[in-house]
């Protein structure tokens, strides 16, 4: 239904006829393949006399009843198929409300029985349920037993379960249904159990493609009467068999779907006690959950990101279950934290001298307090305890899943990570930090970046990664800011930078300014460059947000000049690429803390882009930023571009070309050619040069000569601009190219 709404602008229900003919087509296709073959075996078994005229004709005629008869039966089928599916399309808004009030039906403080109006015809009515044989025993009757009405909960676990297998938003308000009322006191020890053994029924049948209930019959009939109380997998209630049944179809994906959101949303709203495997309850659970690591390391899920999200989901709640709830007392706690005390660490005022000093000590007592605390060395021993091997299972799961291809499978892999590393001892954490830390040692896996960022900034929320561990982190947070893999013309990366920006502003909410004060100078020169220079502009905005988060967070003695950088580059100036290239960067290298880094990042970075209007861009900011500090741009990066403007890549060729085009016409702008402490004889000898040998090299040829031909033209066009001395061959050389 998804990919028809996308793809026609039509109702489902114009189109789903299209779709039945089609599959009408299919269907009479494979009928008469039966008929024919079922028409050969009756002949060749006769011993047949006739000729083979006559035989064909009753092979013909066998074939064309077979098929009427068939087309008769499928049109009846595919016509109340079609009635039905236009009523559920049209009435799925009153289906979901019905079912969103039944859930909140069920959440009602006190028993069911009470407001059960079956229950009360029953009592006004025992006779009709009842009757007495000759011998005066009680029996019920087969009529009275059918005619017998539900109770309430028997009707709303029918309904619900009925629509866990739709296909919209119907599905999602029968699983929250379902969740609320197994999650009673009340029902959690005989329903509960019946739903997580049919579930695991399912979810065996939906990934081996047959039914559990054949295996299970035997062992049931052979056990029944020695074993009735032992936990068997695959017993279930009598209740729960009756109103939960196995389907007649194989399930569906959607089917899978609703259970596993109904799992998981149990799994969040009950108690723990009551979902744990014991000898008195909840038997099926550890079935459930070998099934639920079977479906998810199968070929089943691999088209399925909802479904994958859904285990994930289901994989950490299951795990937070096995484990004593608990907030980990080893965890970094900030302390006090105040908007009003960070402005006035900044103020220069000497009648705030003495507050700032006051405020600093107190934040020095609270930080040294804090470490005290999550010093792995005073950690109390009493924490620590056996991890279940569910745990350990889960977190195997919830690692794998941060390098998923689904953007939202990876996210609620990284939240099931932090919600479990809350419940662990502190060197479980530790183990488990290392493992994400582990995911970035390729630098070619996207993905894995990204779902490590997410899993560090949810560990750096809830205060799971200590101090001591951010000599570690913090340069992968770096790396991952500029995180950029080129794949062919094209590159991959913007959502790592988002995510690693989305880890700065955690880590600035996160600890105390004195904490992040030695990594400060990385990470906020780090952000300013992303915020100005970034392809994307969601991460260039992004970039600021974490910059903005931090000097407000960390101070502005940690970040140097934040709040006129943040006033320059705001949230609607970085939304044009060329002003902030071309205006904010020149307006934020003026000052020193960032000069030097943005001609670095300009020459090694920007100018060897894979898009030609970044590297045409960044040979401009180049240009203008060279300007403030024309001796170290002439001396560290000019010499370096001039090596570059003969590589075999024709973009670092290309980028090397424009950037010393650029950076030779911003020296002469200045009128700094002709001083030899700035441009020495043999610089401009290579800069007179360089045309005439790339032309030598024979790099206009080929793929990418038009783009380098460009270059040197511009090239020209500077050299005269800035008044590079050249003699009269090498003028003569320079004017046929133009």
């Amino acid at each position: 239904r998804k990919y028809i709404q996308r793809l026609m602008p039509h109702e489902v229900a114009d189109v789903e006829p299209v779709l039945v003919v089609l599959r009408w087509f299919g269907w009479l296709e494979n009928q008469q393949r039966a008929a024919s073959t079922s028409t050969r075996t009756s002949t060749s078994g006769s011993g047949g006399g006739g000729s083979e005229e006559e035989e064909s004709d009753r092979g013909n005629n066998g074939r064309q009843i077979v098929t009427n008869n068939a087309i008769r039966q499928f049109q009846k089928k595919q016509r109340e198929q079609i009635e039905t599916t236009v009523a559920e399309a049209h009435n799925w808004e009153s289906v979901y409300s019905l079912l969103t009030w039944l859930g909140i039906v069920s959440l009602v403080p006190f028993d069911l029985n009470t407001i059960d109006s079956s229950l009360e015809e029953e009592q006004q009515y025992p006779q009709q349920l009842q009757c007495t044989t000759t011998a005066g025993d009680k029996v019920v009757s087969e009529t009275n037993a059918t005619a017998k009405k539900k109770t309430l909960v028997q009707s709303i676990l029918s309904t619900s379960a009925s629509h866990l297998g739709d296909y919209g938003a119907t599905r999602e308000a029968a699983a929250a249904c379902l969740a609320s009322l197994l999650s009673r006191p009340d029902l959690e020890h005989s329903e509960l159990e019946g739903f997580v053994n049919w579930s695991a029924r399912i979810l065996y049948w939906f990934r081996t493609g047959h039914r559990w209930e054949e295996d299970a019959a035997d062992n049931n009939n052979n056990n029944n009467n020695n074993n009735s109380d032992n936990g068997t997998p695959g017993q279930t209630t009598s209740t729960t068999s009756l109103l939960l049944p196995m389907p007649n179809e194989p399930p569906s994906i959607f089917l899978v779907m609703g259970i596993l959101q109904t799992l998981a949303a149990i799994f969040k709203t009950g108690h723990r006690s009551n979902l744990l495997s014991t000898q008195q309850k909840l038997h099926g659970i550890e079935v459930l959950w070998e099934q639920s690591i079977l479906v998810a390391e199968g070929p089943a899920v691999g088209g399925s990101m909802i479904l994958r999200k859904l285990l994930v989901k289901l994989f950490a709640r299951i795990g937070c279950a096995y484990l004593p709830p608990r907030v980990a007392t080893w965890r970094y706690q900030r302390g006090k934290r105040s908007l009003v005390e960070n402005l006035l660490k900044g103020d220069g005022d000497g009648a705030s001298d003495s507050s700032a000093a006051n405020i600093e000590s107190k934040a020095k007592k609270c930080d040294t307090a804090n470490n005290t605390k999550s010093d792995p060395i005073n950690r109390n021993d009493d924490n620590l305890f056996p991890i279940p091997d569910q745990v350990e299972d889960a977190m195997d799961q919830l690692l794998r899943s941060l390098t998923d291809s689904a953007t939202i499978v990876r996210w609620s892999a990284a939240k099931g990570i932090g919600r479990l590393a809350e419940r662990l001892p502190a060197i479980c954490a530790d183990d488990v930090l290392d493992a994400i830390l582990q995911i970035c040692s390729d630098a070619e896996r996207d993905k894995a970046w990204h779902g490590a960022c997410l899993a560090l900034a949810e560990l750096a929320r809830r205060g799971l990664l200590l101090p001591e561990r951010l000599v570690e982190v913090v340069p992968i947070v770096v790396r991952a800011i500029g995180y950029d893999v080129r794949r062919g013309q094209h590159s991959v990366g913007t959502h790592v930078r988002d995510a690693a920006c989305y880890t700065c502003w955690a880590f600035a909410r996160a600890y105390a300014p004195s904490v992040l004060r030695p990594h400060v100078k990385d990470l906020s020169v780090a952000l300013v460059l992303a915020s100005l220079f970034d392809r994307e502009v969601n991460c260039r905005r992004a970039a600021s947000a974490a910059f903005q988060e931090s000097v407000g967070r960390q101070g502005a003695d940690n970040f140097k000049h934040g709040i006129a950088i943040l006033t320059t580059a705001d949230y609607y100036s970085l939304g044009n690429r060329s002003d902030a290239f071309l205006n904010l960067a020149l307006d934020i290298a003026k000052f020193e803390e960032y000069q030097t880094p943005i001609i670095r990042y300009l020459a090694d970075i920007k100018l060897i882009h894979w898009d030609i209007e970044i590297r045409t861009l960044a040979s401009k900011s180049l240009s203008r930023v060279s300007k403030l500090n024309p001796c170290y741009s002439a001396s560290n990066v000019l010499p370096n571009l001039l090596d570059q403007c003969f590589h075999d890549d024709l973009v670092v060729r290309h980028g090397s070309l424009l950037g010393v085009a650029e950076s030779v016409l911003a020296l002469g702008e200045e009128n700094l050619v002709q001083q030899s402490e700035v441009l020495n004889d043999k610089t401009k000898s290579l800069i007179a040069e360089l045309v005439p040998s790339i032309e030598k090299a024979r790099l206009y040829r080929g793929r990418g000569g038009e783009t380098m031909r460009s270059a040197s033209c511009r090239m020209i066009e500077c050299i005269s601009l800035a008044c590079i001395p050249l003699t009269v061959k090498q003028q003569v050389r320079l004017n046929p190219k133009v």
